[in-house]
């Protein structure tokens, strides 16, 4: 009996789903000053648009669980020897609103937002995680202002991705050993039965 209950544990534990993430860009906004001249803290708001996160289709037999945005900001061109620093805000009504900065001593060294929480799997790091309660069947939009706030650069930028976490019906390696040694141990008990 023994080996019946953990051939029921391995079978048990096969059927569990993983937990899995789609990542896809949603735009991208570049402005650069004209000629050789720089934007500077008297320039106002230097970018503005918005950017749409369309419907993302789920891998089959998939259940959504959240949704999130990735958010970056950038300069180019820094003045040299100035303090240099930027800030784009970023809100939509379906994205909580934040504030991303990039700054340095000529080119962009130091980057932040509101919420402090790196996207670790994109690289370098300045890819912000921020909530949203839209879902993978909706379109949503996401506004951006950037101005300088201080020094002097040439060009500014951002991007804006969509992060969707689902559920995967679809076994891993590991559940299907575990699959094929509960089935294993099944034909072994069952063996055992017929000889008695």
């Amino acid at each position: 009996m023994k080996y019946f209950g953990l051939a029921a544990l391995a079978l048990t534990m096969s059927v569990g789903a993983s937990a899995s993430t789609l990542t896809s860009l949603c735009g991208v906004f570049a402005t650069s000053a004209p000629g050789s001249t720089f934007f500077t803290n008297s320039s106002g708001v230097v970018a503005s648009g918005n950017v749409t996160c369309n419907v993302s289709a789920l891998p089959p037999f998939s259940t959504f669980t959240v949704e999130a945005v990735i958010l970056q900001t950038d300069y180019t061109g820094g003045l040299q020897g100035s303090a240099n620093a930027i800030s784009t805000a970023y809100s939509g009504s379906l994205i909580t609103s934040d504030t991303l900065t990039s700054s340095g001593n000529g080119g962009s060294s130091v980057y932040g937002d509101n919420f402090n929480v790196l996207y670790a799997p994109f690289n370098p790091p300045y890819y912000w995680v921020d909530a949203s309660s839209a879902n993978n069947t909706v379109s949503f939009t996401v506004n951006y202002s950037t101005t300088i706030t201080s020094g002097a650069v040439q060009g500014v930028s951002g991007q804006v991705y969509e992060l969707i976490t689902y559920q995967s019906a679809v076994p891993e390696p590991g559940s299907m050993m575990l699959l094929g040694s509960g089935l294993v141990a099944f034909a072994f008990v069952g063996r055992k039965l017929v000889r008695k």
